[in-house]
């Protein structure tokens, strides 16, 4: 659920109303900047952007939040299974 609600306050939100009065690439980076900012991972922050670029754009480009979330979701699966594996490496 999480990505889900991310993305639509997120993409459909945020970007949605940064978009209506910017160009496409200022509300992007504008976007993805405040996504990450909130999460408060500053050791992840350029890695967060660029998940939020990369959903922003996907909106954008789709104009769906269907492919954001599936985004989201294949990220926060990797990252999950990623620290499965660390734990499961230390015993």
């Amino acid at each position: 659920m999480i990505p889900v609600c991310e993305e639509l306050v997120f993409r459909g939100v945020v970007f949605g109303a940064l978009w209506r009065s910017l160009a496409l690439w200022p509300a992007v980076l504008l976007s993805a900047l405040v996504f990450a900012i909130v999460r408060m991972e500053l050791a992840h922050l350029l890695r967060i952007a660029i998940i939020g670029v990369v959903c922003a754009l996907s909106y954008a480009r789709m104009q769906s939040l269907m492919v954001p979330i599936g985004t989201h979701v294949v990220n926060n699966m990797a990252a999950f299974a990623y620290v499965a594996l660390l734990l499961w490496e230390m015993g």
